[in-house]
């Protein structure tokens, strides 16, 4: 095989080898969120904190991006849209971070949360835990 196509199928398998490696680790991130549960003696801050690495590592900046390209658009209007774009996705993983937060809390603690007005920050449901007793 002449030097040129070693070259570009390396740099074909590298390419296709990283890819997938994000991928594992987005899979892997949002698995481990959904399974992740407060530990006993664990800090509602130190919880919330790990939560929000898996949220960010499950779905990292890229994963919202869109390509207004093919669009006619003026670029106010691509800015705009971007920018709302930009305040969905990070809506939505505070809100992903927050459903997290009150699904995983200890039994003792879930159950008092529950009485609870439905928290609009992660800031909130942290201040909301510690006002029922949670260390």
């Amino acid at each position: 095989m002449p030097e040129d196509e070693k070259l570009k199928w390396k740099t074909l398998v590298e390419g296709l080898a990283k890819r997938l490696r994000k991928v594992s680790n987005k899979e892997a991130a949002r698995m481990k969120l959904a399974g992740r549960k407060q530990k006993l003696r664990e800090a509602v801050e130190e919880y919330a904190q790990h939560l929000m690495n898996l949220v960010d590592f499950a779905y990292p900046e890229d994963s919202f991006g869109m390509d207004f390209s093919s669009l006619k658009l003026t670029d106010e209007q691509k800015t705009s849209l971007k920018d709302e774009n930009d305040k969905m996705t990070r809506r939505f993983k505070e809100q992903t971070v927050i459903d997290s937060f009150k699904t995983g809390h200890l039994p003792e603690t879930k159950g008092k949360m529950i009485f609870l007005s439905p928290p609009t920050s992660l800031a909130e449901a942290v201040a909301q835990a510690r006002k029922i007793g949670v260390k």
